[in-house]
């Protein structure tokens, strides 16, 4: 959760709960319905956001996760496909080299998938060797349909840190639009009731430290939303 909206939330739960404690006095200064239902209406919009956007952060760690766990599996595939090879040809240099035996990959994830793709076509033309040797029919298998998992893995990591991204960006700026009501109603209390400490005190930030949940150091404002992550 990130702390600054945190923030921002605790600070208008106080004014809400000050203004729901003190309408009528609010409503004796010519305070309108439409600028608390607009108030309300900013504060629901950030805590729908902001739970869309709690969701979104799961959502691609749950993706990169997939995604890391079938890297993992295609290299361990990779693994006992050398290990077979070698246990199935000895020091025949020839088969040595068609399976790119021990051969470094290049190119990072997408040199895994090109590996995966290679070593599959090439374990099938020469699969009774290999599984008398002890690599299994799903072994095999497994090698050919890696490629295409690869890349759906890496496709959906891809998405759904977009949309995070994108949740983001809708969370923030419903973050500005309800900071910007809070400030409508703090001034209006200010103008309003300057000779009134007791409604003055009622619609101050929240201390540092003072929610349980952290504030905003004491300042006459609400903390500013934080920009976008990177994605």
């Amino acid at each position: 959760m990130d702390e600054r909206i945190d923030q921002l939330q605790e600070q208008g739960d106080s004014i809400k709960k000050a203004m729901d404690s003190n309408r009528t006095k609010l409503d004796g200064k010519g305070f309108k319905q439409v600028k608390y239902d607009l108030y309300t209406t900013a504060q629901t919009k950030l805590n729908t956001t902001d739970s869309d956007q709690a969701k979104s952060v799961e959502a691609a760690e749950a993706k990169t996760n997939e995604k890391n766990q079938t890297k993992a599996e295609a290299e361990r595939l990779i693994g006992k496909t050398n290990l077979t090879v070698k246990s199935t040809y000895g020091e025949n240099k020839a088969k040595l080299k068609l399976f790119k035996v021990d051969e470094t990959i290049t190119g990072g994830y997408n040199g895994i998938i090109d590996r995966c793709e290679y070593l599959g076509g090439t374990c099938e033309a020469n699969q009774t060797d290999l599984t008398d040797n002890g690599m299994t029919a799903e072994d095999i298998a497994s090698l050919k349909s890696m490629p295409n998992r690869l890349r759906e893995a890496s496709s959906d990591q891809k998405q759904a840190k977009k949309d995070q991204k994108a949740a983001t960006e809708l969370r923030d700026n419903a973050a500005k639009v309800f900071k910007s009501e809070i400030k409508k109603i703090t001034n209006f209390v200010k103008a309003n009731f300057a000779d009134d400490p007791e409604m003055l005190i009622a619609f101050e930030p929240i201390p540092k430290g003072g929610g349980g949940r952290g504030g905003n150091g004491g300042t006459d404002t609400p903390p500013e939303p934080p920009g976008n992550p990177p994605a």
